[in-house]
């Protein structure tokens, strides 16, 4: 259940945020301060104006991270108590908690994007969307492991195809995040954009993002749950 209550959070954030905007932005900009330095808009278009950027989004978003915590703290334990029953393995273990740790930390460090407006320095209202980016796509890959690690290869008839579909979802919301990524990335540098679509590509993301939360939160099973055995010893 963690996991919804952080879908739901995150989906509650950025709505409060569009829905602030709107009502306090006289007029929605299409361009602005982003628009003009990269040549197309971002993902901050729905917190990068006052009074979300450095008054109500940064510490809202520090309470984000406290679910974020607890979301990844669960799943760990529970992914620890497979290694302790040697369903998984040592190097598997290793490498989920690697990633758990990273999850962590780019979202708190996209909490720097709150902090720091457009005018005052691009680069670092940018660069914190870029790591955010890419630590979902690390969250999608982790999270996928851990479906299949705790029972989504446990009745194939029933669970391949959904299994196949979550698959192909993850692969598309890192391609665009990775599309994305590269051409932020050339902008920052003062270059053209390898890649087309940029303006359409971050529209893209936005959307698969909006869609995996409200999928989260709709489909979670509140009762998946994990056994821990205590033996007690009589000395």
């Amino acid at each position: 259940m963690c996991h919804q209550y952080l879908l739901f959070a995150l989906a509650c954030f950025f709505s409060l945020c569009a829905i602030i905007t709107v009502l306090t932005v006289d007029e929605w900009d299409w361009d602005n301060v982003v628009e003009q330095k990269l040549g197309f808009n971002t993902f901050s278009l729905l917190y990068q104006y006052e009074p979300l950027t450095t008054y109500v989004a940064p510490p809202v978003w520090s309470f984000i991270t406290i679910f974020v915590f607890l979301y990844i703290a669960f799943q760990w334990v529970r992914t620890l108590m497979l290694r302790r029953l040697n369903h998984i393995s040592i190097c598997a273990m290793k490498m989920y908690s690697f990633a758990c740790i990273l999850e962590l930390l780019c979202f708190i460090f996209y909490g720097i994007s709150f902090s720091v407006s457009p005018e005052k320095d691009i680069t670092w209202h940018i660069v914190p969307l870029i790591v955010f980016q890419l630590g979902l796509s690390l969250t999608a890959w982790k999270n996928f492991y851990y479906y299949l690690a705790t029972g989504g290869n446990r009745k194939k008839s029933r669970n391949s195809f959904m299994a196949l579909i979550y698959l192909l979802s993850v692969a598309a919301f890192c391609f665009a995040a990775i599309w994305n990524t590269i051409n932020l990335v050339a902008r920052l540098s003062e270059w053209d954009a390898p890649l087309p679509l940029e303006e359409t590509m971050q529209v893209i993301w936005s959307i698969m993002l909006g869609v995996f939360m409200l999928i989260g939160c709709a489909l979670g099973d509140s009762s998946e749950t994990f056994a821990i055995r205590v033996n007690l010893l009589k000395s």
